[in-house]
């Protein structure tokens, strides 16, 4: 673990890809010129890191050896060969891996090669993560993926005795029509090797190409009930809101974030956070300087509430965040949330949500931070 004021976890956000697709916010681009398009950003990244030890400096947070490292995007695969040259002649200058280490590269199906990947490999990659969304062609057109199911087939063969985690989206247009078989594609990404799911609803606006096809509200709560019983009878557990990991795979990287650990972030948009001093920091897309939040003892006591309950443990003591004046108010609650299934106990002090309460996780939350209010 982490010494004081000493960060061991570091996200980079690479913000390529090959194609935008049509239901995805997250901040990318599509060069004209891949080659260019690389070298100016690793060019932002060397001014990004230099900026970034100036600011640890003011603070007085060094690195230490990473425990997790996570290369997101955007499509980190697109990085290739002569991405690895770089960080291995500039990033891996300043850094260090632990014994035991976690680092992961997001690979998307249609944008890797195997120069590529071996590259990463030698260097240090030993998780992936694959942007398969769906194991059925239908959707994958729907969805405007690049990639179509050979290209699944093909990467799912080259993950073979690798560890990866396959991300797979709910709540696609036409899902009811189309008669969705869920458990088939499962079985499918199981046979494969994968031993993590990220599971994802797609969240899109009304402006969206198929929004007047989406399926109900109803029905998606019934693909997550659903994908959580095939996952658990696979040997997976459901250990956060979006994931489920088998053979102890859970992701040792995103556990950070949901822990309220520190972690480090390099390139545009992507977010670092510094636990013992409460520093937020993000890097905007269009110039080097990073953004600062400051977090109060009100909004940290807030994220915690909010992130402990995404994890299977839940919270361990309730009287962190409710007093014991509104201590009764919230037993009353209590039992009405376990008399609806959303939530389990171990001890009168925890506080965890069921599958069903993943689902009803922000009213849950609401409830308790109008008691913490009223304390």
């Amino acid at each position: 673990m982490a010494g004081k004021n000493q960060v061991n976890s570091l996200y980079i956000h690479f913000p390529h890809c090959r194609h935008l697709c049509n239901y995805c916010d997250f901040f990318k681009s599509v060069p004209d010129n891949f080659d260019e398009a690389r070298e100016n950003f690793q060019q932002q990244l060397e001014r990004h890191w230099h900026q970034h030890q100036q600011l640890f400096k003011q603070h007085s947070i060094e690195f230490g050896s990473l425990e997790t490292l996570y290369l997101g995007g955007g499509t980190p695969s697109l990085w290739g060969e002569s991405g690895a040259k770089w960080f291995k002649s500039f990033l891996l200058k300043y850094l260090n891996l632990a014994n035991t280490y976690e680092w992961t590269m997001e690979v998307n199906p249609k944008a890797w090669s195997e120069e590529g990947l071996a590259a990463w490999e030698n260097l240090g990659v030993n998780r992936f993560s694959v942007g398969i969304q769906s194991y059925d062609e239908r959707y994958l057109k729907i969805l405007d993926r690049v990639h179509d199911l050979s290209d699944v087939k093909l990467l799912l063969k080259r993950m073979h005795n690798r560890r990866f985690s396959a991300d797979l989206m709910l709540g696609l247009p036409f899902t009811q029509e189309y008669k969705r078989d869920l458990r088939q594609e499962i079985e499918c990404l199981v046979e494969s090797g994968a031993e993590h799911f990220s599971v994802y609803i797609l969240t899109v606006k009304e402006n969206y190409k198929h929004f007047d096809k989406l399926p109900s509200e109803e029905l998606v709560e019934e693909e997550y009930l659903k994908t959580h019983e095939i996952l658990d009878s696979f040997g997976f557990e459901h250990y956060e809101v979006s994931n489920f990991a088998r053979n102890d795979a859970r992701s040792r990287h995103n556990l950070r974030y949901w822990q309220g650990e520190s972690v480090a972030a390099l390139g545009p948009s992507a977010v670092g956070y510094v636990a013992d001093i409460g520093m937020r920091y993000k890097w905007p897309s269009r110039h080097d300087e990073p953004e600062i939040e400051q977090l109060d003892q009100s909004a940290i006591k807030t994220e915690k509430l909010y992130l402990q309950l995404r994890l299977k443990e839940g919270i361990g003591d309730i009287s962190e965040f409710i007093s014991e004046k509104n201590r009764t108010k919230y037993e009353r609650q209590y039992q009405l949330w376990f008399s609806q299934g959303w939530v389990q106990r171990d001890t009168p002090q925890q506080l965890r949500l069921t599958a069903q309460g993943f689902l009803m996780m922000d009213s849950v939350i609401l409830a308790i931070m109008a008691m913490v209010k009223a304390t």
